[in-house]
């Protein structure tokens, strides 16, 4: 009797890393807080996506189809930036006639790499509908558990959507610093001079007090938290024109008129304050800054970072690479805004930095220098310099040099739920009252020319 032969069946590696691909997508999507649905009957799409409101683990009924291609060797013209991959012009006609957004997904599973493509945005393209392949970049295309936002806009319907952050526990720092205390009484009077002849008049005081900048000249009226009564300041005025008011009254009031005059004190209070801690202020473009001039060494303070607390840079110089001798310092510095919330009172902290040629007069090109360095501050920069001006502003031993203001910590927010940097930004609204536009005398004798910085 003839023994029959034994022949045996391969599994198909083909097979085998198609599915490697499919679950190292799927793998990522879980990552995303999203669900996949794999299509075992495949007609061109391996899956979908729903999108899943994060935040309440809600289902959206909004999909995303997938098609996977996957390979163990180098893709098609792959360079260390980029890779392409040739479609079917089948499969192409067949994603653009759908409803539903689709994607292509090209990865080694090997290495962990994938990359995607919207293909009914790609392919009408006029640039890409005459041809079938399909160019990714890698930094751009990357596809990995922090794509879902990107997944979110692409599958939201016509008037929009809403989904929440991606599952993180965060705590956010806001740039709100709460006025902690300020002098309890506004003093106003007449002035006996005009302003050239204040200004003069001022000059001219003898100065026993060491802070005699909380006070300005509105029309023909002196309003100041200095007591107007007493030296040296009761030389400016016409006697018995004295008035007090309440600060907190002033703090409150509805009057637009003021409120600008309370934010205008509570300026040169701060102006004062940074000045003590060697901090000058630029009229021009309404910020304060380190002063520093010494170009050999940069000027370091001690203060808590992201990581740890310790000394660093505020103010340093950057001699120019194309001109022997030029160069220019760039300072930290921040803009400051009073803002009302309700019955209370803060000081808005805008991190920026400004650029002189000498340490005082701004450097010819530097809009373009602070441009340049905007767009490479991402969040841990920003949350740095924040927490630079809240050392500043906020330590006890600093404050004990001036304390006709101080500020609190600034506002924390424990949030159940993160913020993707990338995606999302985080805005508010607040009333701003500005004395930008108050018609108040700014009277400072060491600043005649207001395109130099005001030292106080």
């Amino acid at each position: 009797m003839r023994q029959r032969s034994q022949r045996t069946k391969k599994a198909g590696l083909t097979d085998s890393t198609g599915q490697h691909g499919v679950n190292l997508v799927e793998e990522y999507i879980l990552q995303m807080g999203f669900t996949w649905n794999q299509t075992y009957r495949d007609s061109g799409i391996d899956g979908y996506i729903e999108i899943v409101e994060t935040a309440t683990r809600t289902a959206t009924n909004r999909i995303v189809q997938v098609q996977v291609k996957a390979t163990t060797r180098e893709f098609q013209s792959e360079t260390p930036n980029a890779l392409s991959f040739s479609c079917d012009p089948a499969d192409i006609d067949y994603w653009l006639m759908g409803n539903a957004p689709v994607i292509l997904i090209v990865c080694r599973p090997l290495t962990r790499e994938a990359y995607w493509k919207d293909i009914k945005a790609y392919f009408l393209d006029p640039k890409n509908n005459k041809t079938n392949t399909v160019r990714f970049h890698k930094a751009a295309d990357r596809f990995d558990g922090s794509t879902g936002p990107l997944l979110a806009n692409l599958a939201q319907p016509r008037g929009g959507l809403h989904l929440g952050p991606l599952p993180k526990k965060e705590t956010l720092i806001s740039n709100l610093f709460p006025v902690e205390s300020f002098p309890k009484t506004i003093w106003s009077a007449s002035s006996k001079h005009n302003r050239d002849g204040f200004v003069e008049a001022l000059k001219n005081l003898p100065r026993g007090n060491a802070h005699l900048r909380e006070f300005f000249l509105n029309s023909d009226t002196v309003y100041s938290f200095l007591n107007l009564s007493e030296e040296p300041l009761r030389h400016l005025i016409e006697p018995g024109t004295i008035e007090t008011n309440s600060s907190d009254e002033w703090a409150l009031a509805d009057d637009p008129d003021l409120k600008r005059h309370f934010v205008q004190l509570l300026n040169l209070c701060l102006r004062q304050y940074c000045f003590e801690q060697k901090i000058a202020y630029f009229f021009d473009k309404k910020l304060l800054y380190f002063m520093w001039e010494c170009k050999t060494e940069g000027r370091r303070i001690r203060a808590k970072s992201l990581q740890n607390t310790g000394t660093q840079s505020v103010a340093e110089w950057h001699p120019s690479k194309l001109e022997e001798g030029d160069g220019y310092f760039r300072h930290k510095a921040f803009h400051p805004n009073f803002v009302r919330l309700d019955s209370r009172w803060y000081l808005e902290v805008t991190p920026t930095y400004y650029f002189t040629a000498d340490g005082r007069t701004e450097y010819w090109n530097s809009e373009t220098l602070l441009s340049g360095i905007k767009r490479l501050d991402r969040h841990e920069a920003v949350r740095g310099g924040l927490l630079l001006w809240k050392a500043i502003l906020t330590e006890r031993d600093l404050t004990k040099r001036y304390n006709m203001i101080r500020f609190d910590q600034p506002l924390e927010f424990d949030l159940n739920i993160g913020i993707d940097d990338e995606a999302w930004r985080l805005a508010g609204t607040a009333e701003i009252i500005s004395d930008e536009d108050d018609e108040v005398d700014d009277v400072d004798e060491h600043a005649e020319d207001p395109s130099q910085p005001m030292l106080w």
